[in-house]
C-alpha cells in the first residue's frame, strides 16, 4: 500500500467512525443541527429581521422622552441620526457611571454592551 492509498484509507475509516458516532447521538442533537443548517444555509434573512424588531422594541422605550425614532421635542437631546460611536460611546459612559445623568445611567445598566451597540446603530441609522 502505497503513501496516498494509507491516507485515503484513514480518512475513509475517520469519517465512517465520526458518521456512527454522530448517528448514536440524540435527536435534539439533530434538531439543532437542523436549525443551525437553516440558518447559515437561508434563515439568516428572517434572524437578522428579528433580531431589528428586537431592537426596535427596545428603542420604543427611549420613545417616552427622546421621541418617536429619536426625535425628540422638549430640550431631551435627540437620538436620530447622531453618530454611532457618539452614541455608544455616551451609553456606555452611562452604564459605567462616568457621564451623570438623571435616569440614563439606570437605562443603560438594563442592556449588556451588544444591546447598546444595536441601539446606538439603529438610532443613527435614523433621519434628523
Amino acid at each position: 500500500m502505497n503513501k496516498k492509498t494509507a491516507c485515503r484509507t484513514i480518512r475513509k475509516h475517520s469519517l465512517l467512525f465520526i458518521m456512527k458516532t454522530l448517528t448514536n447521538l440524540h435527536p435534539p442533537f439533530w434538531a439543532g443541527i437542523a436549525g443551525l443548517a437553516v440558518a447559515l444555509l437561508g434563515g439568516m434573512p428572517a434572524l437578522a429581521q428579528d433580531l431589528d424588531r428586537q431592537t426596535q422594541v427596545w428603542a420604543a422605550s427611549c420613545a417616552a422622552c427622546h421621541g418617536t425614532g429619536g426625535h425628540a421635542q422638549t430640550g431631551i437631546p435627540p437620538l436620530a441620526g447622531q453618530p454611532r460611536e457618539v452614541l455608544l460611546q455616551k451609553l456606555l459612559a452611562y452604564k459605567a457611571g462616568s457621564l451623570p445623568a438623571t435616569v440614563m445611567h439606570q437605562h443603560a445598566k438594563g442592556y449588556t454592551d451588544a444591546e447598546l451597540a444595536r441601539l446606538a446603530d439603529f438610532f443613527s441609522k435614523q433621519t434628523r
